[in-house]
């Protein structure tokens, strides 16, 4: 063959990178005002219920994340809220008891929920061009790896680094069902799942977690400026119609533990499917797919974010997380 035509052939199946950098931001606020909400299980503790406002939301139901106040407690008070609230997860990463502190709910989640709450984040994505349809690969967050990772990491003994993934509904329906059982009420720790029916197939659309009675915490979907934030039962009903949708509550197993992401979702325990460019075989760990008859494959990478900091008592994420950077530093 003519060296250029052999050029010419190589030259197609080189990276095309059009990459929007990923990078968290924290959600922006229009306004704080009152919400009218009560804590179920902190009845007999004054609080206040907050929402703050994004008016700059591209969805009136995005626009809303809320909050709860407590202000100083009592060391019993700070007990009896570590009881109701911290129970499911590790209390013992909680910021230790301080009479001077002016407290929210958000103090006593796990280190995943304080550092990601009231934030976005901006996808990555790639297109790869070469003797093959069209590829992608995006790195890209919603709910149910949001929910995944928070279980994961619920119970671990330290504060440890959470996974940016997402991955195809269905793996992901059949594993949280077979960590959970069914549950009749609904407590701090358990998560509910909203799926539709058609024919005969089942679809999970999203995946929340329950924090009090009709509030919950979730990723609101994938795009660039949908919040992760705690969000009333209303809210969630005005997006999720139940006459349409339905509703299950699950209690998570006690004393299970669940794979990293990369152990458990990625292409390498999928070996069967055929990937793009035969380099691309060594990133089969780091990579998930989603798969439309319809159009190409979308390649979803599993990415590992630094470790979070813990500043005056509330785990955040770190300085790096803001910042735009490379999807992976060699690209496969």
């Amino acid at each position: 063959m003519n060296k250029g035509i052999v050029l010419s052939v190589l030259s197609l199946v080189v990276l095309e990178l059009r990459s929007a950098q990923g990078a968290f931001r924290k959600t922006p606020v229009s306004k704080i005002e009152r919400y009218a909400f009560q804590l179920s299980n902190a009845k007999g503790l004054p609080h206040q219920c907050i929402q703050w406002v994004d008016e700059t939301a591209k969805l009136p139901f995005w626009q809303s994340s809320l909050g709860f106040q407590f202000g100083r407690l009592t060391r019993s008070q700070w007990q009896a809220l570590t009881h109701t609230y911290a129970t499911w997860h590790n209390a013992n990463l909680l910021a230790p008891y301080s009479p001077q502190r002016n407290y929210a709910l958000v103090d006593f989640m796990p280190p995943t929920v304080q550092a990601l709450d009231r934030h976005q984040f901006h996808a990555q994505s790639q297109r790869i061009v070469g003797l093959f349809p069209l590829t992608k690969v995006q790195l890209v967050a919603n709910c149910w790896g949001t929910v995944y990772e928070v279980l994961r990491l619920a119970h671990k003994p330290q504060a440890e680094s959470l996974v940016l993934f997402a991955t195809a509904a269905q793996p992901m329906l059949e594993t949280l069902r077979a960590i959970s059982t069914p549950a009749e009420d609904q407590k701090p720790g358990d998560i509910l799942l909203l799926s539709h029916r058609l024919g005969d197939r089942e679809y999970l659309d999203h995946v929340v977690l329950v924090i009090d009675r009709n509030l919950f915490f979730e990723k609101a979907g994938t795009g660039d400026e949908v919040p992760y934030r705690f969000v009333a039962a209303q809210t969630l009903t005005q997006i999720w119609n139940p006459a349409i949708f339905s509703y299950e509550v699950r209690r998570p197993l006690a004393n299970q533990r669940l794979a990293s992401p990369g152990d458990r979702f990625s292409l390498q325990q999928q070996p069967k499917v055929r990937m793009p460019l035969l380099t691309w075989e060594k990133w089969r760990r780091h990579l998930t797919i989603i798969e439309d008859l319809d159009a190409p494959p979308t390649f979803l990478w599993i990415q590992p974010l630094p470790p979070l900091q813990q500043i005056k008592g509330r785990f955040q994420l770190p300085p790096t997380a803001y910042r735009a950077t490379k999807l992976w530093p060699n690209q496969p």
